[in-house]
């Protein structure tokens, strides 16, 4: 996670600041989501997921990111994850 934020904050698209500490804020921010989604505590109208990446795209403009760019990682994040964790893992579980 570090090491992403570097890149980001290299390239411009997050403002010049400490990677690891924007990361440790970054964990900080996501560990809570997950422990509240664990709970039960994150309710209607707002499912988890919609939740989560919300808030990954405010972490990421509060970082320096523009909105729209910082909506289409999260997007692509998304499509990747599912594409290389979720499908693949489908076939076996029909099979058993």
């Amino acid at each position: 996670m570090i090491e992403c934020a570097a890149r980001c904050i290299g390239s411009g698209r997050f403002q010049a600041a400490d990677a690891e500490l924007v990361a440790h804020q970054m964990w900080a921010a996501t560990h809570g989501l997950v422990i509240l989604e664990l709970g039960g505590y994150l309710v209607p109208p707002y499912p988890p997921q919609e939740c989560f990446e919300a808030q990954l795209v405010s972490l990421m403009t509060g970082a320096g990111d523009a909105p729209g760019p910082a909506a289409r990682s999260v997007r692509l994040s998304r499509r990747r994850f599912e594409e290389e964790l979720i499908r693949p893992a489908e076939p076996s579980r029909q099979a058993v």
